[in-house]
């Protein structure tokens, strides 16, 4: 029996696995329900072919069911000054979008149709782990007590597995901030006021000083035709006293936040659209908001293969490593990492097989993201000072 604990995009991944070829699992969640899985994930071409498998699915109906734009899905992302509206050099070269063919996709939707049917015990939190000589027992505080040959921790960027056995291993602060909004626009309002603006693009990322503005589309009513958008404002740390910046610290006051910023963001200059809409409009502070801590951590392979071999709990996804995320980086590895870790049991093969496999493209992606995170994040006058030779959106 595996247990799995965590039922996000990598429990679910490695659930489905084990399902279709009759590997005995239960996988279990610390939420009450079913939540909310967010707004967008852009899809990578190198997922596709192992999730695709894992579904049994033609890619063709997975776009018809979890795609944002059905029509021209593999549009890339297009960088511009968010001052001035032009667009910065390849933007296929800056986020990739084109060699690797991403699509943009609906993040619930997807969540959804990798569940399928499996079941999901909710309501159970994990306290405790012990372990015998075959086997691994775990007791969460709604008193069940279940017992199987192998743990997962698919428990998140919070991991509470981590913290029991790993409570060395500490999240590390990104220098900046991050807040996504969302709104929901009518067809019309949208058609008007949005699209022209847009380029038939799913997300557009605009630059300034230090920050990165995005708005991205992730939803659209199949009755009434009314479009959900999402915006993001990521921000460089400003200085040592910069109020919005809230420093990550592993105790009790982990979920704090910094005042919502509406001053701050109410301050920038006059934009081009589209994020002039999102910025600076009556519907600002109507919106749904929410602050995303931006941290970064990896466990020690070392340190991995020890707890593996001691205790019988291996890691995945963002429970094993996280980053502050560009272009859905963490959501596929996550994919990933849990169909990786299902083909390892599924042949048989021993579980540190695992490490082998992915422990150097969670390093790789890591670097990757840290890399993107300082690059985009720079003063405007250095974006206009390096602009490319050859701009336009492509």
């Amino acid at each position: 029996m595996i247990l799995i604990i965590g039922a996000g995009l990598a429990g679910l991944s490695l659930a489905r696995t084990l399902r279709k070829s009759g590997i005995p699992y239960r996988i279990f969640d610390q939420a009450a329900s079913d939540r909310y899985q967010g707004y967008g994930l852009s899809l990578h071409a190198e997922t596709m072919p192992n999730l695709l498998e894992m579904l049994e699915l033609d890619e063709k109906t997975l776009r018809d069911q979890i795609s944002v734009n059905k029509e021209t899905p593999f549009l890339p992302q297009s960088l511009c000054d968010a001052v001035t509206g032009e667009a910065y050099g390849s933007t296929a070269a800056a986020f990739h979008a084109a060699e690797h063919r991403s699509f943009r996709t609906n993040r619930e939707r997807l969540w959804k149709t990798i569940r399928g049917d499996v079941v999901v015990e909710y309501g159970c939190k994990l306290v405790k782990i012990e372990h015998h000589e075959h086997k691994v027992v775990a007791k969460f505080a709604n008193g069940k007590k279940v017992e199987g040959s192998l743990l997962v921790a698919a428990d998140g960027v919070h991991s509470s597995i981590r913290g029991i056995l790993l409570p060395e291993i500490v999240l590390k602060d990104w220098n900046g901030v991050m807040f996504n909004g969302v709104r929901k626009l009518s067809k019309d309002d949208f058609d008007k006021n949005w699209a022209p603006y847009m380029d038939g693009l799913c997300t557009k990322i605009g630059f300034y000083d230090n920050c990165l503005l995005a708005v991205t589309l992730y939803d659209q009513d199949p009755v009434d035709g009314a479009i959900s958008i999402s915006w993001a404002w990521s921000q460089r740390k400003r200085g040592e006293n910069d109020h919005l910046f809230v420093p990550y610290s592993a105790g009790k006051d982990k979920w704090r936040a910094a005042p919502l910023p509406w001053d701050d963001l109410e301050q920038l200059p006059p934009l081009a659209l589209p994020w002039e809409n999102v910025y600076h409009d009556s519907q600002l502070r109507q919106d749904f908001l929410i602050r995303q801590q931006l941290l970064n951590h990896l466990i020690p392979r070392e340190r991995l293969e020890a707890v593996l071999h001691d205790r019988r709990v291996v890691f995945i996804g963002d429970a094993a490593r996280s980053w502050s995320n560009h272009a859905g980086t963490a959501g596929n590895e996550a994919l990933l990492d849990g169909i990786a870790l299902g083909k390892v049991l599924v042949n048989d093969q021993g579980v540190e097989d695992l490490y082998e496999q992915r422990f150097h493209m969670w390093e790789k992606a890591i670097a990757y993201n840290t890399k993107m995170s300082e690059s985009m994040h720079r003063p405007r006058e250095e974006w206009l000072r390096n602009r490319p030779a050859t701009n336009g959106a492509t």
